[in-house]
């Protein structure tokens, strides 16, 4: 009886130091997913897109917010102000919030000091309202375009046409319910900070035929670097701008205009511009953007093409006199892989025996003995 209670005992410490045994294994597998997991952004892998921040800090920054065949363009510039250039369609709202949310964390920031709006277009300004719903605007720069419910009270905008486009409008009303400062965009505004100067060089007429032209093209100027946002300006405005600035033009960055469409980037602008880099904003499933006689004539500029459709969100900054560039590294889909099969290991652990086989009731004995 002794023995019996003595072998179940055994039995039972063996069971016991399995389950410890693949206890520890689990748990290993376990904390080195978990440690990995908030070692490389922890809750935020769930945000509807991943922050670049990989220049945490610097004065200078251009962010490119992916919205597919839109523009979203997040600055931060010297004094600690920021600046946001449109801001894509409304369906990628989320996207444009979150990013900005992510930045404005790291950076220990609360507001946007300068939104321009290039033109009305929905890729440009869909996302609007939801901006304004979700950040103090301290200055509103706007085509000279009237929304269709705005009050108008000057005679400079009663001669302004009116766009019929709900979006517009829901966002000119939505900066006037936050009164927000209002600033149509023309060429010769100027915005001045420590080192850094942003000049708008068109719109120089306050009415065009095409709602693209009405795009505020701006030059920034960061030390002895340059670069030049063009909206979905057309080469009717890159003619327009040569005449009037020729080599003034010249940039180390070019986001090219109108999502690489065969409208804008004409072989004679990019060669007063003379660009070393070329932002396009395009998703790649576009059947339109970027059109591929801009793309070549781009590339045989050797010009180096940074799109969204396969760089995503990056970064830029401007460091020992040279432009430098960072792109998202990670997806949450590769964290779903990573504890799917974390998922495995474990189960795989707990099924395993770890325990010596039994001998077989009917195997056969290693040696005789017929004495």
């Amino acid at each position: 009886m002794s023995f019996t209670k003595e072998k179940s005992k055994q039995e039972r410490n063996k069971k016991i130091e399995v389950w410890l045994l693949k206890a520890s294994i689990i748990f290993f597998f376990v904390a080195i997913t978990i440690g990995s997991f908030f070692f490389f952004g922890g809750l935020k892998i769930f945000q509807p897109t991943i922050f670049v921040n990989d220049f945490r800090g610097c004065e200078f920054q251009i962010h490119t917010i992916d919205v597919e065949n839109g523009d979203a363009f997040l600055l931060r510039l010297p004094n600690n102000k920021t600046m946001l250039i449109d801001c894509g369609e409304e369906e990628y709202s989320n996207r444009v919030v979150s990013y900005i949310n992510q930045y404005f964390e790291s950076e220990g920031l609360n507001k946007i000091d300068y939104f321009i709006i290039t033109h009305p277009d929905s890729d440009h300004c869909g996302a609007g309202e939801i901006i304004f719903d979700n950040f103090k605007v301290d200055r509103l720069y706007r085509p000279t375009i009237n929304s269709m419910n705005e009050p108008l009270d000057s005679t400079l905008q009663q001669s302004f046409k009116t766009s019929e486009s709900t979006i517009y409008d829901d966002v000119i009303m939505a900066a006037i319910k936050q009164k927000t400062k209002m600033i149509y965009s023309q060429e010769g505004e100027k915005i001045n900070l420590d080192n850094c100067e942003i000049q708008f060089l068109s719109p120089s007429k306050t009415s065009y035929e095409n709602d693209n032209n009405y795009s505020a093209v701006i030059k920034i100027r960061y030390y002895t670097k340059s670069f030049l946002f063009m909206g979905d300006a057309e080469q009717l405005i890159e003619k327009t701008l040569i005449e009037k600035y020729g080599s003034e033009l010249k940039a180390d960055l070019l986001k090219v205009g109108h999502h690489g469409s065969k409208t804008s980037t004409s072989q004679e602008f990019l060669s007063v511009v003379a660009p070393e880099y070329a932002i396009i904003s395009a998703g790649d499933n576009s059947s339109m953007h970027p059109n591929k006689e801009v793309v070549e004539r781009i590339k045989l500029a050797n010009c180096e093409i940074l799109s969204t459709a396969e760089k995503q969100n990056f970064v830029l900054t401007v460091n020992y006199n040279q432009i430098v560039f960072e792109s998202q590294k990670e997806s949450a889909n590769v964290w779903a892989i990573v504890f799917s099969m974390t998922i495995v290991l474990c189960l795989v652990v707990l099924n395993l025996p770890f325990s010596p086989r039994e001998k077989q009731k009917n195997s056969k004995p290693d040696k005789f003995n017929c004495e």
